[in-house]
């Protein structure tokens, strides 16, 4: 939300201050004050007037100039300053001013100018450092700009009426089929003439523009039970029925640096809405910021996701998110490394057909500030993100992407050239429509990115626990043995097949409504706790084999637990066997398994072993081995039987080997279902890791009609090149499931294609 605001109220400070104090000292005070306190508005214009009466400054000036111009989207500003830096920082004191220097002229359109200055950047940087790995990101993504800015053809983007948007900041549009539009808007509180002596002159509310027999009527606030003028209304959403509305908030007198937090109002049968009660300390994080609420509704339980820069985070802003259980919110979990990232994460929606989470994000690579992106899956598990593409994101800044209820329309919000502005093009937002055309030839892209390497041991750690789950006394039932012969992977698969078993021995007594939410939760342990702790540990694998590649040794730490059916001596041998089980899949990975060779030279893998025995099980879990109900089938029984994987260390070794690694983005392509007309374009970022040049020989697959290439063959020490797989609607209807090889020297690496038909 940009404060345009204070451009009165500044005129009236800067006359004040002239008449106070003539040199540039009392500008640079009040620019500090004002910086403080987190109005940047007043700040830049401050700094600037500053700068008028000295143009003479040091370069840190003005590099932290140009970032505070940056950050309130004073492009070309931004843009002069940097590049006096970079013109005159001849020792290179700041080579990230390069970088951002690239980002706004990403913002300016001026792509191949960015590419240059991403390239200089990367001539002074150290190469170790996360900065220079989103730079390769960076220019890796505008290698196919002028490709992606072409793609306009399957959508339709309009400018909301003028009966939503104004010359100041709206955002964060909800249709309504029956009543009209809701957003949000930073409005003058009044329009009386007095407004510009105000400290409190733009106040943040929700507004409704109305249908009528006319199209859209004028725009007014809803209720003034939620359009409190004590505080600033944010983003918002509703659930199905529109009778509960979350939505964030933060005091008007805290002004830029007071904190939001998210407040639940209902909607009473008399259709006011109530008193907002904010929600507890597990949403409302103490000592941070929580907004952006998104409710998706489910037969058992809702999910809320939000935001929030709470401690736990990979960066800024993250994605969180709560389930809530008859109004009982439990612990909020992080959406992952896969959503969040360094740097600023926002405006979270789910649709939940589609199986997608909807966000913007300033890290990830894009066409300019804040790009709108999509990743399937759900919880904390999520496929590698895709930039939603132009024209839905553009050089400025996108953000509040939501479907209407027929799926084919929705709104955004943006900054970009052609929205209101009170005083500069870019200051403030505008509400944006699209329209997705029907039978036409779309050509859908997804670019899937490596993991930076030398961060896999910190990713992985952030993933964990991840838990594997087992059947009762399983691998090797009626044993005191501490090891098997069996392998995770097997055991996994003779456990889902006794899903029907558990079904019926878990719902038996039941009746009606109560034995189906008995199958319903069977039928969720297996598919949200089974499946996605095997999908995690498969994730894992990859990048273990990555990590060890790199010649770093590697430690692993897995507990075992065991439901309380035996006594505690046989449950820890069992869950010895269990932890065996788990080094036994590791093991049957023949380019992992040398590692595991302690005889040999290099580096290894090694694994800490904590079993626990019965001590350890849940008090809530039958230990009545004729009460096989609650003490086998129950989902609190098998919630027990787990080994964790709770613990990943990586240390370089000494004698790494010289070698060529080539790591692609991903080791399974699922392609998605798409129309007669569609194209779908897959770009697997293919990196060299390794110690020396390497050159991609010849690619091979055993699907029919596939098309791929690599678009360059030889790719040198810490370069990359893209796998570009071209996906037709032929080859998907035929349901292909095969592989993709590439030969490289005497070394092949596979990569799986499989499909998923909606």
């Amino acid at each position: 939300m940009k404060h345009t605001y204070i451009i009165i109220v500044l005129l009236i400070a800067a006359t004040c201050v002239k008449g106070q104090n003539s040199n540039s000292s009392g500008y640079g005070n009040l620019a500090q004050y004002y910086e403080k306190a987190g109005d940047y508005p007043a700040a830049v214009y401050m700094y600037g007037e500053m700068l008028n009466k000295q143009p003479e400054q040091s370069i840190s000036f003005y590099y932290h100039y140009a970032r505070l111009c940056h950050k309130i989207n004073k492009y070309n500003k931004a843009a002069t300053y940097y590049e006096m830096v970079c013109n005159n920082d001849s020792i290179q004191y700041m080579p990230q001013a390069w970088f951002e220097l690239a980002m706004v002229q990403k913002n300016l359109s001026q792509y191949d100018q960015a590419v240059y200055s991403l390239q200089q950047y990367m001539q002074y940087a150290h190469s170790d450092n996360n900065l220079y790995q989103r730079c390769q990101q960076e220019l890796a993504f505008m290698e196919h700009m002028h490709t992606h800015m072409k793609d306009s053809a399957w959508i339709n983007v309009e400018k909301a009426s003028e009966k939503i948007n104004s010359i100041y900041s709206e955002f964060c549009a909800i249709q309504d089929d029956e009543y009209g539009i809701y957003f949000a808007s930073i409005r003058p509180k009044s329009q009386s003439k007095y407004n510009d002596i105000l400290d409190d002159y733009f106040i943040s509310q929700l507004y409704l523009t109305p249908y009528s027999s006319r199209g859209l009527g004028e725009a007014y606030p809803i209720s003034t039970a939620i359009n409190n003028e004590k505080y600033h209304i944010g983003n918002f959403c509703f659930d199905k029925e529109k009778k509960r509305l979350f939505f964030s908030r933060k005091k008007v007198s805290e002004g830029a640096k007071g904190t939001w937090s998210i407040w639940l109002s209902q909607l009473n049968d008399e259709g006011k809405w109530s008193k907002p009660e904010k929600l507890n300390a597990i949403v409302n994080a103490d000592n941070s910021s929580n907004s952006s609420p998104y409710l998706v509704e489910g037969d058992d339980y809702d999910v809320l996701y939000f935001v929030s820069d709470r401690s736990g985070g990979y960066g800024g802003d993250d994605i969180w998110y709560t389930t809530i259980t008859h109004n009982q919110y439990a612990p909020a979990v992080n959406a992952g490394p896969n959503i969040n990232t360094a740097g600023m994460e926002g405006s979270p929606y789910y649709h939940k057909a589609k199986h997608r989470l909807y966000f913007h994000s300033d890290y990830h690579p894009g066409y300019g500030g804040n790009d709108i992106f999509y990743a399937e899956g759900e919880y904390a598990s999520w496929n590698t993100p895709v930039n939603l593409g132009y024209p839905i994101n553009s050089p400025a800044n996108e953000s509040n992407f939501i479907f209407n209820e027929d799926d084919s329309s929705g709104y955004f919000a943006s900054n970009r050239k052609g929205s209101y502005y009170i005083s500069e093009e870019s200051c403030c937002n505008d509400i944006y429509s699209f329209e997705i055309k029907p039978d036409t030839l779309i050509q859908h892209y997804d670019t899937l990115w490596c993991i930076t390497p030398h961060t896999i041991g910190d990713t992985i750690q952030h993933m964990l626990p991840v838990t594997l789950y087992f059947h009762n006394d399983e691998p090797d039932a009626r044993t005191t043995a501490t090891t098997t012969s069996l392998d995770y992977l097997t055991t996994l698969k003779r456990y889902k097949a006794l899903l029907r078993l558990y079904q019926d021995e878990y719902s038996k007594g039941l009746k009606d409504k109560e034995k189906a939410q008995a199958i319903d939760d069977i039928n969720y342990f297996f598919s949200s706790k089974v499946d996605n702790g095997m999908m995690l540990l498969n994730q894992i694998r990859q990048w273990l084999l990555v990590d060890l590649q790199c010649g770093n040794d590697v430690t692993i730490t897995i507990k075992g637990y065991a439901s309380p059916l035996f006594n505690d001596t046989y449950n820890t041998n069992l869950s010895l066997r269990r932890i065996c089980s788990f080094k036994n899949y590791l093991m049957l990975q023949p380019e992992i398994a040398p590692f595991m060779d302690s005889t040999m030279a290099g580096n290894h893998l090694y694994f800490i072993e904590e079993p626990k025995g019965k001590s350890m099980a849940g008090k809530y879990v039958s230990d009545n081995p004729n009460d096989k109900r609650n003490s086998v089938y129950s989902i609190a029984a098998a919630m027990e039987r787990r080994i964790q994987i709770t613990q990943y260390t990586s240390t370089p070794h000494h004698t790494a080997q010289k070698q060529a690694i080539l790591l692609p983005a991903t080791n399974n392509i699922v392609m998605k279902k798409i129309k007669n007309t569609d194209l779908y374009h897959y770009y697997v970022e293919l990196k060299n890791i390794g110690n020396e040049p390497l050159t991609v020989d010849s690619i091979s697959t055993n699907i029919d009609g596939l098309t791929f290439y690599a678009e360059k063959d030889i790719i040198n020490v810490n370069e990359h090149t893209f796998l570009h797989v071209i996906c037709t609607s032929k080859v998907m209807n035929a349901r292909p499931s095969g592989k993709i090889m590439l030969f490289s020297g005497n070394k092949t690496t596979e990569i799986s294609v499989s499909t998923i038909l909606e």
